[in-house]
């Protein structure tokens, strides 16, 4: 190849003359010129001839490579990876050279510093190098012979080989060739087309022939091989199936096929005539109950007859007996009563506990255990059934009072004044319900109107039909279709009975007109019935219990005896003179008849407070008292407490004398009661998805937990847990381990993260041992239901609580709520908790300049004014404290504003309702009379309000929004949108931990007397946008202590507004001290009467007092004795 012999000529290393190296280059760029001319010119001659025939265009594009890719700067040739092109070649060529020539002038300018030792060996490198470049030149000569060969000999012969073959190519006929190849395409196709049909049909014939052949042999073959088979296996059948239907017929009387036979035909079949018997003819001798009853005594004799004289359960019937003679003795007394009586009960206890101790799984091996289980499983839920037959205790019982002890008759008694007030509330309601509200013409059930339902409307509420299923058209009670409201109204107002009944009297005392004109008589109708003349004769028993001395009375130190003090209060001498004590405060001077008072409403915001609204929610709280209290103890027990208790002051509670003190214990008191009970309304409100009380039980036979409701205390701990505990549980079977409810472990004062503070009685009011220690925190009162286990007569769940405290105290009308905003407004003091002071802030501050002005912004801004000499000052802008609105801005609430802790935003922010002070509804009342108040409490308790706050976000942060805490890192899952750069909106998913679910938040929150404000909305529930965590919460909280937060702000414009009402006394006191040391100055330099002063005093030893007074004030010491000074 004419590269790799040109290549050669340059070995890469070797070093050569400079200068013949440059004349050799100019000479092969010379002659490369050349032949690169005169080959190209050749080559467009024989392209042009060769373009003459279009079939040898592969010519044309070999040649075009050799021009293109031989002759041209190319790398390779397209199909000669490791030939090169003639200009790459000469290209290396060159930069050989130019290495060479450098690499020469370098070892020349070193070999210049040599001493002659090294000129003589350059010698012989030069001749070294003169060798070399004679041989250079005499490759490159050789170089260049091969390429003019190449170009005169090898390549023009093979193109002009190349120039013949075409020619021949293009003068040969091909004419005859097309033709023949043309014809044998026509004719080829029809050819061929009848040779394969002509062989198809033969084919086709041959193997249809064969075919029919074969399938004549095979189904003579197979008819034969049938028949002789089928004749074999019918006398096989015949002989294997003639004992069969003997065998049938017995396994039908034996096992399980057996009992079923019998369960069918005597019976189902005999229990079906209960359908027969109509509940509503009374005409026929026997109630329903004595016939249904011996219908199905039959069946189950009948059925229990043949079942014991069955195969193979012989041996296992024994088992069963106690259980069937326990049933059939329960039925035999059935069949001559009228209604279920207390001979059923305990018929009926009998029967339980057989079937209780009925237990197929210990049996061993039995010969028949399905039939056993299946009889098990079928009394279990008959007696679950019958348990449900309601029976009252007393049923049938005869009081012998000479043979009951002491306490037996006190219980009886305590009964008897625990349900009067229960009869008296509830058939009263009854009566008016059918004489006001027209419900006379009302069934008791009726399913297409459940509004004209007596049932709905009154008896479900009150026990009966307990375990009626919603789609069932009637129950127990009477349903007859002519039995109505009427019917009941007739029953409760009859003569016979006597139990209500109207009496009129005329009113007297109304003073006639002058005029002696005719006037109306006025009567008023009361209420004389039993009923009522009961109810009446209660709280006469309840106000003597009331007239009791008492000792040592100690006031009530625990929610629950707080409860018994309020429904005791009025009963007690003490209500109506502290009524008397609210009246006065009411009594203001009537201005237009100068001399006297009259009642006059506390002009206020939200609503003026009147005497009457202060009276009525007193008497509402000590009412509705009791209620709360059977909410949680029930109604009693033999042994535990009665509720007719709770109003006869045995607990030997203290009602101070004087009406100051007990108007001030009465509210230290509600304030304490409103905390505990408005937090555990808070806590019953919630599900258990939201960490809350509602499905916890409390109650008797109730054991405590943590604060969260939860089921790893004991598995499926809402299950009928009587069972045994002998190892051999199956599926449906739970440890009898009780059931755990931190709503009890509260109620006991046991729970931790909420255990309360230590209270005692101190003479009438209370102090706490634990508050010293915790500033600025409420006070937990203990819960007082220590022993509720025990002493409770009921098992309920906190949904009972949430539906008796949302009337007492969970809404803004409730007396509780009402009477502690009143009482807060008519007796003011400052705030002392954090919580207190975030509700006073946040109402003083809500909806500033839009209502109730005139006792809020009007009011204190005047004050403002006054405080500062009448001149207006408008710097101190405490309404910036909560801002509601978002900051276009900030995309929320801007300048760490208070508003963010507590907004009700859709928006994907990390604001939102977390705080909610729990006493935050008693702080809505302002009065403008207390406007000096508010103010005064603003200037000097909002530097502890910062504190108490920072130290309250410092707390959370520690274990919530701080690195390395908990919920810090584990909150929020690692595809959060909050977490990761996604773009908005960027809520958190569903699947991130929400501040409710939070084990930290709410036990720090409560210690300092918050709830969550909206914990539905926190957790995502009414929105996954509103999610909030609780690192959200500290990262919002943080910004309320930044230095431009308005809380800041508000910092400075107090010191600002303290500086410029008190300038006037500071520059006055300035001024004084000046003058005074301008006095002293001039005592020290001369003589008083030198310099012309003279004093009041006429006597010399004034300038003495004057002087050595002020030397004295300034302690001087002993400068004041000096002779100089003497007068």
């Amino acid at each position: 190849m004419i590269t790799r012999n040109w290549y050669r000529v340059w070995p890469p290393n070797d070093h050569y003359c400079y200068s013949a190296i440059a004349s050799r280059q100019s000479d092969t760029t010379y002659h490369n010129h050349r032949w690169h001319r005169h080959i190209g010119i050749e080559l467009t001659n024989l392209r042009n001839n060769i373009l003459l025939n279009s079939d040898k265009k592969d010519v044309i594009n070999r040649l075009e490579d050799l021009h293109d890719a031989g002759f041209a700067n190319n790398e390779t040739w397209p199909d000669q990876a490791s030939t090169k092109g003639l200009e790459t070649i000469k290209q290396d060529i060159t930069n050989a050279l130019s290495d060479i020539q450098t690499q020469v002038t370098d070892n020349l300018g070193i070999l210049t510093t040599f001493d002659e030792a090294a000129l003589k060996q350059f010698e012989a490198v030069k001749e070294n190098l003169t060798q070399l470049c004679e041989a250079i030149k005499t490759e490159g000569t050789y170089g260049v012979d091969n390429l003019r060969a190449l170009l005169n000999t090898t390549i023009k012969e093979k193109l002009a080989r190349i120039k013949n073959k075409l020619g021949e190519l293009q003068t040969f006929d091909l004419s005859a060739a097309i033709r023949d190849a043309e014809n044998f395409l026509t004719s080829a196709d029809p050819t061929a087309q009848a040779t394969i049909t002509s062989i198809r049909g033969v084919v086709s014939s041959n193997v249809e022939e064969a075919q029919n052949d074969l399938i004549t042999q095979v189904n003579k073959n197979y008819v034969t091989s049938v028949k002789a088979i089928l004749l074999e296996f019918a006398e096989k059948a015949e002989k294997e199936l003639a004992p069969l239907p003997k065998e049938i017929t017995d396994d039908l009387d034996i096992g399980y096929k057996g009992f079923m036979n019998k369960m069918e035909h005597t019976f189902i079949a005999r229990v079906k005539r209960i359908d027969a018997v109509d509940p509503q003819n009374l005409a026929d001798e026997g109630s329903s109950l004595s016939k249904v009853s011996s219908i199905f005594k039959g069946a189950v004799s009948a059925f229990f007859i043949k079942l014991q004289n069955q195969d193979a359960f012989k041996a296992d019937f024994s088992r069963i007996r106690p259980s069937y003679n326990a049933l059939t003795n329960m039925l035999t007394k059935l069949e001559t009563s009228t209604y279920f009586d207390d001979k059923f009960s305990t018929n009926l206890d009998t029967l339980n506990n057989a079937v209780t101790a009925f237990k197929p799984s210990t049996y061993g091996a039995a010969k028949c255990p399905l039939l056993l289980n299946a009889l098990k499983a079928g009394f279990t839920p008959l007696v679950e059934e019958l348990k449900k037959a309601y029976v009252s205790t007393y049923s049938l019982r005869t009081i012998e009072w000479e043979k009951l002890t002491e306490a037996e008759s006190r219980n009886y008694a305590k009964i008897c004044l625990t349900i009067t007030p229960i009869l008296y509330q509830e058939l009263t309601t009854l009566k008016h319900g059918l004489d006001i509200y027209d419900w006379t013409t009302y069934r008791i059930y009726n399913s297409s109107d459940h509004t004209s339902s007596l049932h709905a409307l009154f008896f479900r509420d009150n026990g009966y039909d307990v375990h009626r299923p919603e789609n069932a058209e009637h129950g127990e009670l009477n349903h007859r279709k002519d039995f109505n409201g009427s019917s009941i109204l007739k029953h409760l107002t009859n003569q016979t009975h006597n139990l209500f009944s109207q009496q009129s009297s005329p009113v007297t005392d109304i003073p006639r007109s002058a005029s002696g004109s005719d006037e109306l008589d006025v009567t008023v109708a009361e209420e004389s019935g039993l009923i009522r003349k009961l109810y009446d004769l209660l709280k006469t028993y309840f106000s003597v219990c009331h007239l009791t001395r008492v000792d040592k009375p100690r006031a009530p130190r625990s929610v629950y005896e707080i409860l018994v003090w309020c429904n005791g209060l009025q009963f007690n001498p003490v209500y109506e003179k502290l009524k008397a004590q609210v009246k006065s405060e009411f009594m203001k001077e009537d201005k237009q008849r100068p001399g006297t008072k009259t009642l006059q409403l506390f002009d206020a915001h939200p609503s003026p407070v009147k005497y009457t609204d202060v009276v009525d929610e007193l008497y509402n709280v000590s009412a509705n008292s009791h209620a709360v209290l059977t909410a949680i103890l029930g109604h009693g027990h033999k042994d535990g407490i009665y509720a007719c208790e709770f109003s006869d002051n045995s607990l030997k509670l203290d009602y101070p004398s004087n009406m100051i003190q007990l108007l001030c214990t009465l509210f230290d008191l509600l304030k304490r009661l409103y905390h505990q009970l408005y937090f555990l309304l808070q806590r019953c409100q919630l599900t258990t998805q939201l960490s809350g009380w509602r499905e916890c039980h409390y109650g008797r036979y109730i054991g405590g937990s943590g604060w969260q409701c939860n089921t790893k205390q004991c598995p499926k701990q809402d299950c009928n847990e009587k069972h045994d505990q002998s190892g051999n549980q199956t599926g449906e079977q739970f440890p009898n381990c009780g059931v755990k409810s931190p709503l009890q472990s509260f109620l006991e004062d046991g729970l931790k993260g909420h255990l309360p503070h230590s209270v005692a009685a101190r003479g009438s009011s209370l102090s706490c041992g634990t508050c010293g220690n915790t500033p600025g925190m409420p006070c937990r009162t203990p819960m007082g239901f220590a022993d509720i286990g025990a002493i409770a007569s009921h098992t309920m769940i906190g949904q009972n609580i949430r539906e008796v405290l949302y009337d007492f105290c969970g809404r803004p009308n409730s007396p509780l709520t009402r009477l502690c905003g009143y009482l807060n407004c008519l007796l003011p003091s400052a705030p002392k908790t954090l919580a207190d002071m975030f509700s006073f802030y946040y109402h003083l501050t809500d909806r500033w300049g839009m209502h109730g002005q005139t006792h809020k912004q009007l009011a204190f801004t005047e004050k403002v004014t006054a405080a500062n000499f009448g001149r207006p000052y408008g710097d101190l802008k405490v309404y910036h404290l909560f801002t509601p609105s978002h900051s276009a801005l900030k995309k929320g609430h801007s300048d760490g504003s208070l508003g963010s802790l507590v907004c009700s935003s859709r928006d994907s922010v990390v604001c939102g309702p977390y705080l909610r002070p729990i006493g935050h509804a008693i702080y809505e009342t302002f009065s403008s009379k207390h406007a000096d108040k508010y103010l005064s409490w603003i200037v000097y308790l909002t530097a502890t309000f910062y504190d108490l706050l920072k130290k309250l976000y410092d707390e959370c942060n520690s274990k919530c929004g701080a690195r390395g805490s908990n919920c810090h890192g584990k909150a929020c899952i690692k595809e959060c949108r909050t977490t990761s750069k996604h773009d908005p909106p960027r809520h958190h998913d569903a699947k991130c931990k929400s501040i409710v679910k939070c084990n930290s938040t709410l036990p720090t929150l409560a210690k300092y007397g918050f709830v969550l404000g909206d914990p539905e909305r926190l957790n995502g529930s009414a929105g996954i946008e509103k999610k909030r965590t609780c690192r959200d919460f500290c990262t919002v909280f943080a910004e309320s202590f930044e230095k431009d937060s308005h809380l800041v702000q508000l910092f400075k414009a107090i010191d600002n507004f303290m500086f410029t009402i008190r300038s006037p006394f500071l520059w006055m006191t300035v001024a004084l001290w000046s003058l005074s040391l301008f006095y002293l100055i001039c005592v020290m330099v001369g003589r008083l009467d030198v310099l012309h002063i003279r004093s009041h005093l006429r006597i010399p030893s004034s300038h003495k007092i004057m002087a050595q007074s002020l030397l004295a004030a300034a302690r001087v010491g002993n400068v004041a004795k000096i002779s100089y000074l003497q007068p």
